[in-house]
C-alpha cells in the first residue's frame, strides 16, 4: 500500500469551479480558535527560547480539546495530536497546572487529545508515515483531529536543515499532507533567529507559506503574543501575559511539592520601549510633525467633549518628508524616495509613534 502522502497527493483529480458558484454566499464563518486559528489552515508560532511559544500551544491546544474558551476567545472542540519533539518531563506537569489553574482536571483527563514521546521526521517518507498511522489510530477512537501541533520545527525535522530552502519545502509539503487528509489545522512552533527577534529561524519560505503567524516576546515583566501574518481575517490586539507558578499535588522523592508554570493573561501588553529611530524615520517624524503644525485640520471623528485631534493625509504627509529627504539625499530616484517613506511609515507606527485611521495620520 503506498504512503499517506501518496494517497493524499492522488485522492482525486483536478475540479474546476465556475465563478457563480465562488461568489454565493459561504456558511458563516466558524473559527477553530476566535480570530486566531481558522479550520484547515497552516499556522506557525514562533519565539525565543524560553519566551512562553510552548506554553501558549499547550494551553490552546487543552482549549480546543476541552472546547472552552482560551482567554475570552470561543476555541470549537475537537481533537488534538500534539508532536511533542523536547520538553516530554515537562509537559505533563504544565498540563496539570493549567488544569488546576482552570479547575478542570477530571474533564481534561478525558479529553480528545494525546501526546506523541518523541519527535518525529516529517520530512522523510518513512518519518511521515510514522506520523499519519498514530494519529489514524487516535482518528479510530477519537474521530480526525481538528488541531495537530508540531513542537518544534527543529525537533520535527529529522535529518533536515531548517536555513535550507529544499527540506524547508518538504516540510510545508508534509504539513500540507496532515492538513489536507485530515482535514485539520496544522500549528508549528519554532524558534526565531539570533541575529533577528522578529522573524522566525530559517529559511523565509516558512513564512510565506503560513496563513497565519503569531510572535512570542518576552521581557522581565512580561511575555507579549502577536499576530504578524493573518492572510483571511483581521489581526487581532496583542495580548500579554505574566508567568504564574502552581502548586502541584505530586511530589520529588525529598517529599516536597512539585512547581509548574502557566501564563496568566494580563489583557493589553505595556508600551514598548523607546528605540533609536532611522535617518528617515526621523526625518519622517520632523516632516509629520511640520506639516500637523501648518496644515492639520481637526480629524472628523472628534468629539465636542474631546480634545480635537489635529491630522493630515499621507498624501500630505509624503510631500514633507520627500523636500526634506531630496534635500538631505540628493539625487535619489523616485522610487527610492518612496520606499524610503513608506519603511519610515511602516517604523514610525510600529513604534506606536504615529498612528493612522481613515488615510489620515497623527503623531501620538
Amino acid at each position: 500500500m503506498g504512503s499517506k502522502h501518496e494517497e493524499t497527493q492522488n485522492s482525486r483529480a483536478l475540479g474546476l469551479t465556475h465563478i457563480s458558484e465562488l461568489l454565493k454566499r459561504p456558511p458563516p464563518l466558524r473559527w477553530l480558535l476566535q480570530a486566531y486559528f481558522l479550520p484547515n489552515s497552516l499556522c506557525m508560532m514562533f519565539g525565543a527560547s524560553a519566551s512562553g511559544k510552548s506554553l501558549i500551544a499547550l494551553a490552546v491546544s487543552a482549549c480546543i480539546a476541552l472546547g472552552r474558551p482560551w482567554n475570552g476567545f470561543n476555541a470549537d472542540k475537537g481533537g488534538v495530536v500534539y508532536l511533542a519533539g523536547e520538553g516530554h518531563y515537562g509537559i505533563r506537569r504544565r498540563l496539570l497546572a493549567f488544569a488546576i489553574t482552570h479547575n478542570c482536571e477530571e474533564e481534561l483527563k478525558n479529553a480528545s487529545m494525546m501526546v506523541s514521546d518523541k519527535g518525529a521526521s516529517l520530512i522523510t517518507e518513512a518519518g511521515l508515515q510514522d506520523v499519519t498511522d498514530a494519529i489514524d489510530v487516535f482518528s479510530e477512537k477519537h474521530g480526525n483531529p481538528v488541531l495537530i501541533v508540531i513542537d518544534t520545527l527543529n525537533r520535527n525535522l529529522g535529518p533536515g536543515d531548517e536555513n535550507s530552502a529544499k527540506d524547508m519545502a518538504k516540510l510545508i509539503e508534509a504539513m500540507d499532507t496532515l492538513r489536507i487528509y485530515y482535514k485539520a489545522t496544522v500549528l508549528l512552533v519554532h524558534h526565531t533567529g539570533k541575529r533577528n527577534g522578529d522573524s522566525a529561524r530559517g529559511s523565509s519560505a516558512l513564512r510565506a507559506a503560513m496563513d497565519t503567524e503569531l510572535k512570542v516576546e518576552h521581557n522581565s515583566n512580561e511575555r507579549r503574543l502577536s499576530v504578524t501574518k493573518m492572510k483571511d481575517a483581521r489581526i487581532p490586539e496583542d495580548l500579554a501575559f505574566q508567568l504564574k507558578e502552581v502548586e502541584l499535588p505530586w511530589v520529588d522523592e525529598d517529599g516536597n511539592h512539585e512547581i509548574s508554570v502557566v501564563l496568566d493573561c494580563i489583557g493589553a501588553p505595556s508600551p514598548r520601549p523607546g528605540k533609536g529611530l532611522s535617518k528617515n524615520s526621523h526625518i519622517s517624524k520632523v516632516a509629520l510633525i511640520s506639516i500637523i503644525e501648518s496644515n492639520g485640520s481637526a480629524a472628523s471623528w472628534s468629539t465636542p467633549d474631546s480634545a480635537p485631534l489635529k491630522v493630515v493625509t499621507e498624501d500630505q504627509w509624503r510631500k514633507e518628508f520627500t523636500e526634506s529627504y531630496s534635500t538631505a539625499n540628493p539625487g535619489n530616484s523616485k522610487d527610492s524616495v518612496r520606499k524610503a517613506f513608506s519603511r519610515a511609515k511602516t517604523d514610525l507606527m510600529k513604534l506606536q509613534i504615529v498612528e493612522g485611521r481613515d488615510g489620515f495620520y497623527w503623531l501620538v
